[in-house]
């Protein structure tokens, strides 16, 4: 049986809520089940479907840094939510079937999504291990999201040296 890699691929992948962290018990109970413990130097941590525990306990697993968000307190933005958004219906390139935004949600197995318009909050779940105090492996999501920024800003900012606390 050796050299049929697709044999390990051919059941279909789980769903969104069957691959949801607390479904499966991944790291529950002291100490958890061998078989549904999830460490750093295995060398599937970061595969599907326990990837969607990782990437809300990366602290837990290996070393990591605040990042400082500058002096002053936080500011809270202010929820406007839009309780039709979830009926949005659009078809995804590729495809000939429309869904819904809330389909969308698990198709794409997201564990959190927030829209802001006008700086407000206007849509905001979780699901798997997300939730709104919870942090978030972003990764490259990180850098798209500043490009995104930047792009959207760029027309209406005065670039200068001067720090925007000095403004």
């Amino acid at each position: 049986m050796l050299g049929l890699p697709w044999i390990a691929h051919s059941q279909p992948p789980l769903s969104a809520s069957a691959s949801d962290p607390r479904a499966l018990g991944w790291m529950q109970g002291f100490p958890p089940p061998a078989d549904k413990t999830i460490r750093f130097t295995d060398p599937d941590y970061f595969s599907f479907p326990k990837l969607r525990w990782t990437v809300c306990h990366f602290r837990n697993l290996m070393p990591t840094a605040d990042v400082e968000r500058g002096p002053g307190a936080a500011s809270g933005l202010p929820l406007a939510l839009d309780a039709g958004i979830d009926a949005v219906r659009f078809t995804p390139l590729g495809s000939g079937q429309p869904i819904t935004w809330a389909e969308a949600f698990d198709v794409n197995y997201s564990d959190g999504l927030l829209v802001l318009h006008h700086g407000r909050i206007v849509y905001e779940r979780y699901a798997g291990c997300l939730d709104r105090d919870t942090l978030h492996g972003a990764m490259s999501l990180t850098k798209s999201s500043q490009a995104c920024w930047a792009r959207c800003w760029w027309p209406r900012a005065r670039w200068t040296n001067t720090p925007w606390s000095a403004r």
